[in-house]
């Protein structure tokens, strides 16, 4: 739904509608997600070796990219390591580049934040060559280390068409099986409703008496 508002003076209350967002102005959106082979810092030998996803917008737009960490305990997130993004100029359609380009954008590591990911906005052109986007973390050595499960996810939302094509694949080790896309989203949604019934009558068996 769309909140439009319109004040009216500073001193008056902000009066708003709700209408539904029509397919033309909704947000557009893809993501890849897969296992970190390595990473490190930007300009590092071993930075070119983090993932690598192509973007390619169909026309100029608005665009919000999500760079974000995946198989960390829920017990120990309130400590993530810290990741960045760039996005550069590729070098071709299905060419993973081998050295670092011109940074068009880039959103270093940030220490301390209550989730695993880093932010994008920025405005990108229709480009015959897709735009690279790498997520990327500078101590990746240490962190598998201490997360050898660790993956990643990049999720681009836009007003404008576009494609993004990455090396996830479906399922997996770092799959979590919520992408309705999944032929397995449907099997694993009526396992979750079964093991759900399956512990409210253990809860209850565990309440009678023996």
């Amino acid at each position: 739904l769309a909140l439009p508002l319109e004040p009216q003076n500073a001193a008056d209350e902000l009066p708003c509608s709700l209408a539904p967002v029509d397919p033309a102005h909704d947000w557009n959106s893809a993501s890849v997600k897969g296992s970190w082979r390595g990473s490190g810092a930007v300009g590092d030998e071993a930075f070119m070796r983090s993932p690598q996803a192509e973007l390619r917008p169909f026309a100029r737009g608005r665009f919000v990219i999500f760079a974000e960490l995946s198989g960390i305990p829920a017990d120990v997130r309130l400590n993530f390591p810290p990741i960045g993004v760039v996005i550069m100029q590729g070098a071709g359609e299905g060419v993973a580049l081998s050295e670092l380009s011109p940074l068009l954008h880039h959103v270093p590591p940030q220490q301390g934040l209550l989730w695993g990911g880093a932010v994008v906005h920025c405005m990108l052109e229709a480009v015959d060559t897709p735009y690279v986007v790498m997520p990327y973390l500078p101590d990746f050595a240490q962190v598998i280390k201490v997360y050898p499960k660790l993956g990643y996810r990049t999720t681009v939302y836009s007003d404008v068409e576009f494609t993004l094509q990455g090396d996830d694949s479906c399922g997996g080790e770092h799959c979590d099986y919520n992408c309705r896309n999944c032929p397995m989203f449907e099997v694993y949604e009526r396992l979750m409703k079964l093991e759900v019934g399956v512990d409210q009558h253990l809860s209850y068996l565990a309440t009678l008496s023996i």
